[in-house]
């Protein structure tokens, strides 16, 4: 076994007796104790007669008139610093005087001189010096137990093996909404929903009749109640341990608010990246970070293909370089651009979209992400031709209507005065067309009419214009037959016997 180190101790005597004080040394000296230095300091002088820096191991008082001692006697005592260190008191008599209980209550030990022995004051100074060093040393622990319970992030409630709250720290305070001495003496469930208190009660009957040294543990999520009926969502952590033979359960409350909603911000996120709509994701520099499954579905590049690359190589040639300028001036001075753009497939097809860029900035305002959204407009942009095409073409013949026809007969109309040229308008019907049409049926008169369209068409020219105006009614705008009347008569009229 390592022997024990003896550490030599520094003792103040105050006496207030000089000469009796003297008998003290003489009894310390006798004494088993290792000594490295005694100062004395007599009760009654005005000044310390030692070093007032030094620090000593022990102070050990020697009263010999007891009967005079008085109240001023405690103050210099204290005013010297005395109660600092471990404490011992010898008195010559012990009397029951307010000042002189005083000072006795303040010495860790107190001996009657008679009763002094070398031996007996060695022991009692170990036995003082050891018990002031664990007291400073628990007194450093509960100051860094008090400080570690006010720092820590989670709230810790302390409970007795029943449940019933002993102390709490001051996050626990605030999750609660309570203060210590609020909670001090309820029970933990006081402060979860209804629909959990069973479950953790359960668990506290157990741990009551728990023989077994290993004490059991608890771990759900909860929800707890604030003060005025708060609820939110709390993990609760319990665990046990055996405290000089005393069974306690430190509880770790951990608020889940801020994670819960995060969650549900991340399932609605999930939820929207599911969309139809395609979903692109870059960082500042232009790399594809992540694409949802309509991306695929649109362009035809899976997300592994498309993870890692550079969005131009959707680019399909479309766009020149002005129109991308104008494109990311957009999104760097506004955050955001929308408009129609035309990308290519991974097939090679080249097909529109609505595509809007948005940057995503941080806290700072510094652009960290860049998110496209589209959809291919291919069908959008077909049922809008398709719906042009009726509003100024002939369904049946496939011809200009009477409304294309107007609007060109304007332009020609305003190019033959710019340039001083003519033009023509022929006007056609078919004779008897009511009557086949009543006599052979809609169909045929569908399908005359369909024919009579491709024989006008024929024989035009192709800047010349065939339009149906309704019923079997045709016109012929016949454009640029020059600046001489009687050659653009002589065209006009040549056409016409093409046609008849």
């Amino acid at each position: 076994m390592k022997d024990q180190v003896v550490v030599p101790k520094k003792i103040l005597l105050v006496s207030d007796n000089q000469r009796e004080g003297a008998e003290i040394v003489d009894l310390l000296n006798q004494s088993a104790l290792e000594i490295s230095a005694i100062a004395t300091q007599v009760l009654s002088d005005d000044c310390r007669s030692y070093d007032d820096k030094q620090e000593f191991d022990v102070t050990v008082i020697f009263i010999v008139e007891s009967a005079k001692f008085d109240n001023e006697n405690v103050e210099q005592l204290t005013s010297l610093g005395i109660f600092n260190s471990p404490t011992l008191l010898i008195a010559v008599s012990d009397i029951s005087s307010t000042a002189f209980r005083l000072l006795r209550d303040r010495c860790m030990e107190s001996f009657l001189y008679k009763d002094i022995t070398p031996a007996l004051l060695a022991c009692s100074i170990e036995h003082l010096t050891r018990n002031f060093s664990l007291g400073n040393t628990l007194h450093e622990i509960e100051i860094r137990y008090e400080a570690l319970q006010g720092a820590v992030s989670e709230g810790v409630v302390t409970c007795d093996v029943a449940g019933i709250i002993e102390s709490i720290n001051p996050m626990a305070e605030q999750l609660l909404g309570i203060q210590t001495n609020e909670a001090s003496g309820k029970h933990l469930t006081n402060f979860l929903d209804n629909d959990f208190q069973p479950r953790v009660e359960q668990f506290f009957q157990s741990a009551l009749t728990n023989s077994e040294e290993s004490l059991p543990r608890f771990k759900a999520e909860v929800d707890a109640t604030r003060t005025g009926d708060m609820r939110f969502p709390m993990e609760l952590m319990i665990s046990g341990a055996n405290l000089s033979g005393r069974k306690v359960f430190n509880c770790i409350l951990r608020d889940l608010t801020f994670i819960k909603e995060k969650e549900e911000e991340l399932q609605l996120a999930a939820t929207a990246f599911e969309t139809h709509t395609a979903i692109l994701i870059t960082s500042v520099e232009g790399t594809i970070l992540r694409v949802n499954p309509a991306f695929t579905q649109i362009t035809g590049y899976t997300s592994e293909e498309a993870v890692g690359s550079n969005p131009k190589m959707l680019q399909s040639g479309h766009h020149g370089k002005d129109f991308y300028n104008k494109f990311w001036h957009s999104v760097k001075t506004t955050g955001k651009w929308e408009g129609e753009i035309w990308n290519k497939r991974k097939n090679g097809e080249i097909y529109p979209e609505w595509q809007t860029i948005t940057a995503v900035k941080n806290n700072a305002g510094e652009v960290t992400h860049y998110v496209a959204t589209f959809q291919d407009i291919t069908e959008r942009k077909q049922t809008q031709a398709l719906i042009e095409h009726h509003a100024f073409y002939d369904a049946l013949t496939n011809l200009p209507n009477r409304r294309m026809m107007l609007d060109r007969l304007n332009q020609e109309l305003s190019s033959a005065r710019r340039h001083q040229i003519y033009g023509a308008l022929l006007f056609l019907d078919l004779d008897h067309f009511k009557n086949l049409n009543d006599s052979m049926g809609h169909a045929v008169g569908d399908s005359l009419l369909q024919q009579m369209a491709k024989r006008l068409s024929h024989h035009v020219r192709v800047e010349d214009t065939v339009s149906r105006l309704g019923g079997d009614e045709f016109v012929v705008l016949l454009s640029n037959l020059g600046p001489d009347e009687k050659t653009a008569t002589a065209t006009a009229n040549a056409i016409a016997k093409k046609i008849h």
